[in-house]
Parts: structure tokens; sequence; C-alpha cells
């Protein structure tokens, strides 16, 4: 009995974490930032974004990028205040949302 208790005390334990850390994630924001690449580094498959806040973003990139191609970033702020733990989840060329 004692191990019945015990095992239904570690689930409940582990449903309560699992729901904070979802209802973490379901808080977090998606937002829009416009940049220009700045730097492709064709060896590690990644392009530097400059937004227009003069902040550089990184991000491995799919296809044929080039240097000053205007891009629009959508970002995931993982529900924290500050921008520098923001993540890019993707990116298009701006004249992709003609």
């Amino acid at each position: 009995m004692k191990d019945v208790i015990k095992g239904f005390v570690c689930g409940l334990v582990v449903v309560i974490i699992l729901s904070a850390l979802l209802c973490s994630i379901a808080n977090a924001e998606i937002h829009v930032n416009c940049g220009t690449i700045i730097k492709i580094d064709q060896k590690n498959d990644t392009i530097e974004i400059m937004d227009m806040n003069g902040e550089i973003w990184q991000i491995y990139y799919e296809y044929g990028w080039k240097i000053n191609d205007k891009v629009i970033m959508f970002m995931n702020d993982l529900n924290t205040i500050s921008i520098y733990d923001d993540e890019i989840v993707n990116i298009r060329p701006i004249s992709q949302l003609d």
C-alpha cells in the first residue's frame, strides 16, 4: 500500500511540474523584428542580422541569403523581459510578405 501511495504522490508531483512548465511556455510571446543581413558564414551555415535597434542576432539559415537582404524575424521572448535571451523562431525575406 505504501508503494501505491508513493507512486501516486510521485505521479502527482510530475503532473504539477509539467503543468507549470507548459503554462510558462504558453505564456511566451511571439513578436516580430525587422533587420538586415550583415554577415553570412557559409562554413557554419549561419547568418547575422542587425535589427533596427542595432542588436545583432544569429540564426542557422536554409537557403541563399545575400548581404543586405531585408528580413522579418519572428521571435520568442521566452517569457522574460530581457531581449538578450529571445530566440528567432523563423525568418522571412520582407519581399515574401507582399
